[in-house]
């Protein structure tokens, strides 16, 4: 029995996104040894460029909400660290 088409479209598709999200993972990073004297202004840059990318595509409800969830996992690594 052949695959279904549909499953094969969606694997590339998914295949393609995750090649792509490297590509731009890797942009990212040589932006961030570019400045790495300052760590704190390219994570402010990136966040606040994040933030406009959420509003503009998802508006700002649910901005608030991504926001929120991102909060949430630092808090639960912060009940997670070892104090010594």
């Amino acid at each position: 029995m052949a695959d279904d088409p549909k499953k094969l479209l969606n694997k590339k598709f998914l295949m393609e996104k995750d090649q792509y999200m490297h590509l731009i993972m890797g942009d990212v990073h040589h932006f961030a040894k570019k400045y790495k004297a300052d760590p704190l202004s390219i994570a402010a840059a990136l966040v606040a460029v994040a933030r406009a990318i959420y509003i503009d595509i998802l508006g700002p409800n649910q901005t608030e909400e991504m926001f929120k969830l991102f909060a949430d996992t630092v808090r639960k690594y912060e009940k997670k660290a070892t104090l010594h």
